[in-house]
């Protein structure tokens, strides 16, 4: 058993990073490790002594503030291995990237959903944090996408690149035959590219269902495709339901450093189409498997997605599951400890 320092977010309301923060900390618990998480959160891990940070992140000096009090508490503490989840300037034993000066390749991409001041925002937080990047003893990327972030921004190879995961207990096997119900999980938001698949399909069409479920951050944005109003779910606590009975879901992202939505889908034994612009696709597994497609934009989305509705899956789904049993968050905290043995030796 290791004593091991976790910082990163853990919000009630937040289901992206503070995502990531529960099921790492939860695959490390799993495997016998002894984890004190130290968030500026306001919710706690039941699986760890949580340490709340005071302050917040919502303004540069705040964040000064807040990291470097993060930082002093950590090392006051003298934990064993100290990992960082998030951008601490002051460095670390292992530090996971997730995305570092992510929305510079959205200039390239998709300029048209740039909005400035976020664009600015996040580029500048981004910037803050690229101190720690290098101080690290070990650098960690969530996929190969992020991995080439780190090396064309910050000019550093990550030490190795480790997925993120589902949880074992919200796998399920796919049952043979089909029931044509499609679902686009997460924010719906310009970035997510909602209106990049909606625009190529018929709401009319009686072929499938759609249900589309995620926080809506902009009530303009969903004037694009009012015909599809009585099919937004808004956030859903329980997605496992949505899941359970989906076949195929779409993941139409402009930009995503990694959905876990994906891998949460391939988990539940459903076909997964994804765009080329999210860090899932760009694992050599995943574009390997057979029940994950891997597209360029939402018309594409829509082609393959007729093919898909013409023909029995079952396979498809069967070898999208079967992937999900090397990406779960168990598997993913054994590659972490891999990593922490090497730091430690």
């Amino acid at each position: 058993m290791t004593d091991i320092a976790i910082y990163g977010p853990l919000k009630q309301t937040e289901t992206g990073p503070s995502a990531v923060t529960r099921g790492i900390v939860d695959g490390l618990a799993d495997i016998g490790h002894d984890v004190t998480l130290y968030t500026a959160g306001d919710d706690e891990h039941s699986r760890a002594h949580t340490v709340a940070i005071p302050g917040s992140l919502d303004s540069v000096p705040n964040y000064f503030r807040t990291k470097r009090r993060a930082a002093k508490l950590i090392e006051a503490n003298d934990h064993e291995l100290f990992h960082s989840l998030t951008g601490l300037m002051h460095g670390s034993d292992v530090q996971t990237v997730q995305g570092i000066f992510a929305d510079l390749q959205m200039i390239m991409w998709s300029p048209q959903i740039i909005n400035p001041r976020e664009f600015i925002g996040a580029n500048i937080y981004s910037l803050l944090k690229t101190p720690g990047y290098h101080l690290a003893e070990k650098l960690v990327a969530i996929s190969p996408f992020v991995a080439n972030q780190s090396r064309k921004f910050i000019r550093r190879n990550p030490d190795r690149i480790i997925p993120l995961g589902v949880y074992d207990s919200f796998r399920r096997p796919p049952e043979n035959g089909a029931s044509n119900n499609i679902l686009i999980p997460g924010l719906v938001a310009p970035i997510k590219g909602t209106h990049r698949i909606l625009q190529h399909l018929d709401p009319q069409d009686d072929r499938f269902t759609v249900d589309i479920c995620g926080s809506i951050q902009d009530s303009t944005y969903v004037k694009k495709f009012p015909e599809w109003k009585h099919r937004l779910h808004g956030y859903v606590d329980d997605i496992g339901e949505y899941f359970e009975k989906a076949d195929i879901v779409l993941i139409p992202s402009e930009h995503d450093n990694y959905p876990t939505t994906a891998i949460e889908a391939a988990g539940r034994g459903c076909v997964v189409i994804v765009t080329d612009t999210c860090g899932f696709s760009t694992f050599e597994e995943v574009r390997e498997c057979d029940g994950i497609f891997v597209v360029s934009n939402g018309e594409e989305m829509a082609k393959t997605l007729n093919t898909l509705l013409e023909n029995n899956i079952y396979d498809e789904k069967k070898s999208a599951y079967d992937l999900s049993a090397n990406m779960t968050w168990r598997s993913t905290a054994e590659q972490y400890h891999g990593i922490y043995q090497e730091v430690l030796a």
